[in-house]
This record gives C-alpha cells, sequence and structure tokens, in this order.
C-alpha cells in the first residue's frame, strides 16, 4: 500500500484497494484474482507456486488509512474492502 501511495501516485483510497499478493518462505504466492494473468505466469515462470485467490481477499491482509496534504492540511481516509473498519483522523 506504501509503494503504491508514495511510488505510484495512488490517493490513498486507490492504494488500499489495489491487488495484492502475499508471498511465502517457500516461494509460495497468494495472488488476488485482479493481478493480470500474464504477470501470474511470469511468477510461475520464475519458480513461485501461485494460489489465486477471490478478487479482494482477507488473506492479503487488510489496512485503513488517512493521507495529509501538505500544502492544504486537506485530510483524506481510504478503508479497506477485505475487512470491517474505517478511516478517522482530526
Amino acid at each position: 500500500m506504501l509503494l503504491n501511495l508514495l511510488v505510484h501516485g495512488m490517493d490513498i483510497q486507490e492504494a488500499i484497494e489495489a491487488p495484492r499478493v502475499r508471498v511465502y518462505v517457500d516461494r509460495t504466492v497468494d495472488a488476488e484474482a485482479r493481478i493480470p494473468p500474464d504477470v501470474r505466469t511470469a511468477l510461475q515462470s520464475r519458480g513461485h507456486a501461485i494460489r489465486v485467490l477471490p478478487d479482494y481477499s482477507w488473506v492479503v491482509g487488510g489496512g485503513q488509512g488517512v493521507t495529509r496534504d501538505p500544502n492544504t492540511g486537506t485530510l483524506a481516509g481510504g478503508a479497506d474492502p477485505r475487512r470491517d473498519g474505517y478511516a478517522m483522523g482530526w
């Protein structure tokens, strides 16, 4: 989520909702179905065992977040559809 926010320029809600993976020590990768098939195939060709999860799966974690615009002080919140929760700040 943090890379999506800081590197890829997504807003907080986009960063939280973006497709996710979970990697295990044995090179198994849980990948949400929204990860493109060509990406999953490329991972398999590198020796990873891919398990395809539903589009939004609790297995890859959950997150809520708040960002603050440094110029205006405006707060923006995001909540994860994978879990119950909400963002809050003041």
